[in-house]
């Protein structure tokens, strides 16, 4: 769950790019920001959305989704 703030977002996003190395990982969670966002671009430009690869599947809120913020993200180590 990344926080609420965008530079709080942007930080995270940013830590968890640099911890990833080259291992094969798999981020799941609510990342409060939409696809494109500076956060999920800098998670994007070293995972794969295989869920969602447009980033256009809505998930917030429930039963009225019409925002992106929940993702499913990993190395191309994964194979959905």
């Amino acid at each position: 769950h990344l926080g609420l703030k965008s530079n709080e977002r942007m930080e995270q996003a940013e830590a968890i790019v640099a911890g990833l190395g080259d291992r094969p990982a798999i981020l799941a969670g609510d990342l409060n920001d939409r696809p494109g966002s500076g956060p999920i671009a800098a998670l994007t430009a070293v995972l794969l959305d295989p869920v969602s690869p447009d980033g256009a599947q809505a998930t917030y809120p429930a039963g009225r989704a019409r925002a992106r913020i929940d993702y499913i993200l990993a190395t191309a180590a994964w194979t959905p």
